[in-house]
């Protein structure tokens, strides 16, 4: 329930979209109402972001009192380091077994996101370079990495790998095998 590493660009060094990216995942999936835009944040200094960004959230209770200015940093270093990682995303030559995408969508057939189609792969299709599976699940993104969902999710994957007996052989970019290493998933 994940975009595509290529539809993930954020500028790591922009910490004013990160944490404005931060409010917006907790509006959405906490049910949060803090108000703080990208502008609000992007017109004060780095400091000032951090100690307005910590102190709405601490205001909504959500946020422990513990979570200080340098926690705050801290996890900010984090999402930056993940970014990175997005960003040099290079793409290799997949393998073809079966990709199966696992949406959360609202109790209405929403995606959680007004700006994203709820018929949307979220790019895996086009990353892969052909359709994939995508089963909707009545529940939020958290809940279906960190709920009961992940186990019923895992289950199901389990039986598909088993009936599939998939195995995947690491590749280069050329699509010729990695030393000899494969994976095999049977």
């Amino acid at each position: 329930d994940s975009f595509a590493p290529a539809l993930m660009q954020i500028d790591v060094e922009d910490a004013a979209r990160i944490l404005s990216e931060l409010v917006k995942f907790l509006n959405r999936f906490y049910h949060l109402n803090i108000d703080l835009s990208y502008d609000t944040l992007a017109s004060i200094g780095p400091d000032e972001r951090i100690a307005m960004t910590l102190a709405c959230a601490k205001q909504t209770g959500f946020v422990p009192e513990e979570f200080d200015e340098t926690y705050m940093r801290r996890f900010l270093t984090v999402c930056k380091a993940n970014l990175q990682a997005i960003s040099q995303y290079v793409e290799v030559q997949q393998p073809q077994v079966p990709a199966v995408l696992y949406r959360a969508l609202d109790a209405n057939g929403r995606s959680y996101a007004a700006d994203i189609d709820s018929d949307s792969d979220l790019g895996w299709g086009k990353l892969l370079g052909r359709p994939i599976e995508v089963i909707d699940m009545d529940t939020d993104h958290v809940s279906m990495i960190a709920g009961d969902e992940v186990i019923q999710i895992a289950r199901v994957l389990r039986g598909r790998i088993s009936q599939e007996q998939v195995s995947i052989e690491a590749t280069d970019t050329l699509g010729s095998p990695k030393n000899g290493n494969s994976v095999d998933l049977s």
